[in-house]
C-alpha cells in the first residue's frame, strides 16, 4: 500500500484522522468514522485524504506493471 510517498506491507496499520486503517491486499482499508465533534475534522476532509490515498495507490500500481514488464 502506499502513503505519504511510502509503501507498506499487508497488515500495516495507520491512523487517519480519527479513523484506523489497515493495509489489505495492497488497499488501504479505514472505518468510516465522522470525525466531526471529536476533533473538529469535517468529513470533506476525510474525502479528501481517501481521494489522495486513491492517488498514490494508483501511482503504485502504475509503477508495479512498468517494473513487471521489464522483468
Amino acid at each position: 500500500c502506499a502513503l505519504e510517498d511510502e509503501t507498506y506491507e499487508d497488515g500495516a496499520e495507520t491512523q487517519v484522522q480519527c479513523n484506523r486503517c489497515v493495509c489489505a491486499c495492497g488497499n488501504w482499508v479505514c472505518t468510516a468514522m465522522s470525525c466531526e465533534g471529536k476533533d473538529g475534522q469535517l468529513e470533506g476532509d476525510m474525502s479528501r485524504y481517501v481521494e489522495e490515498l486513491r492517488k498514490h495507490q494508483e501511482t503504485a500500481e502504475k509503477a508495479k506493471s512498468v517494473s513487471s514488464k521489464d522483468i
